[in-house]
């Protein structure tokens, strides 16, 4: 099949060269906002990490330093320029915005597909904002940060993939060039220096261009529904996210899967979803449901309506964490470009 649909791929990688070709020579113009700006994406459809980056920017920068995000809000049913509220749901935000904005609410986000135009809303309307954080903005060239970190994981690294159909990729391998800043994300724990090496040597950076590795950190699972004081050894996993394989295999290092209800990414839920896995779990002895963070925003609605307590949900917290020592270097690279501009 990837055969077949090749030849779609090489007119799909030549409209998205051409495309970035009109932009570099300036025929389409760019818009670089007046404050300090980082942009996060990746070259490939799918979860590479994004949300847990800008989450670690927020930190970084410090969420009570007049932070501004601005995101599409993929999977909303609402259409628009909107702010995001720690009360607003994933219905009209989307899950991942739902997400930072509850555990950030000193952060100003808004969501909208005109990256430009809801920009200037946000600065309009929070006029003392320092630091604006772009959540998935790479192939959105209309608006062009200070400095653009590119995400690629570590057992789906571009180098290894093809443009829309025949691979996964939004844009030529070639778009790389444009990262200021490339983080290998989902790293295994222990991957040597050797190894990191290896991969670098096989991203081929440029000069310009500054590469890092992060790997998930292992954090306890949090509870957000029920009464249970910790998770049961078994779980009903609930999954709605690209890479739900990984979830799995991490899940299944400290616990027994009895099911795993498995969707598509940004998967709306239903309330005959929610009865299928409220009565699966209720099925067996002393489990419980856990599922994503991201999930979690999608799932809420339906939950908090149900008052039963003897069903307890946990959440799966995702944070980064660089390896070794790199997390100082990141730093230090993000003053570099802070400085520059």
């Amino acid at each position: 099949m990837q055969k077949l649909l090749f030849p779609f791929s090489i007119l799909y990688g030549f409209v998205t060269l051409v495309r970035n070709w009109a932009f570099d020579l300036g025929f389409l113009e760019s818009y670089t906002p007046p404050v300090y700006s980082i942009g996060v994406g990746n070259l490939r459809v799918g979860g590479t990490g994004k949300t847990p980056m800008v989450e670690y920017l927020i930190r970084h920068f410090g969420a009570q330093n007049n932070i501004g995000v601005i995101s599409r809000g993929y999977g909303r049913k609402t259409k628009g320029i909107l702010t995001a509220r720690p009360d607003s749901n994933a219905t009209e935000i989307g899950d991942e915005p739902a997400q930072i904005v509850r555990k950030y609410p000193e952060v100003v986000f808004v969501v909208g597909g005109n990256r430009v135009a809801a920009t200037k809303h946000l600065l309009d309307l929070n006029k003392s904002v320092e630091y604006l954080l772009f959540d998935d903005v790479y192939q959105h060239r209309y608006v062009k940060p200070h400095c653009l970190i590119l995400l690629t994981a570590f057992d789906d690294l571009y180098v290894n993939d093809y443009v829309l159909p025949s691979g996964r990729l939004r844009e030529l391998r070639s778009g790389a060039d444009r990262a200021d800043i490339i983080v290998v994300t989902k790293c295994p724990e222990g991957l040597s220096e050797n190894d990191q090496h290896e991969l670098k040597v096989r991203l081929k950076p440029k000069a310009y261009q500054k590469v890092f590795f992060t790997t998930v950190k292992k954090s306890p699972y949090q509870r957000v529904y029920g009464n249970a004081s910790e998770c049961s050894s078994n779980v009903v996993l609930v999954t709605g996210i690209d890479g739900s394989k990984r979830v799995s295999n991490s899940v299944l290092k400290d616990h027994s899967i009895v099911k795993h209800f498995d969707f598509s990414d940004h998967y709306s839920y239903t309330p005959s979803d929610i009865s299928s896995i409220l009565k699966e779990c209720k099925s067996h002895q002393e489990t419980d449901i856990l599922t994503t963070e991201k999930d979690w925003q999608r799932l809420r609605p339906f939950v908090e309506d149900l008052y039963d307590r003897d069903v307890s949900i946990f959440i799966i917290p995702i944070e980064i964490e660089f390896l070794g020592n790199q997390s100082t270097q990141f730093n230090e690279a993000l003053n570099d470009t802070t400085r520059k501009n």
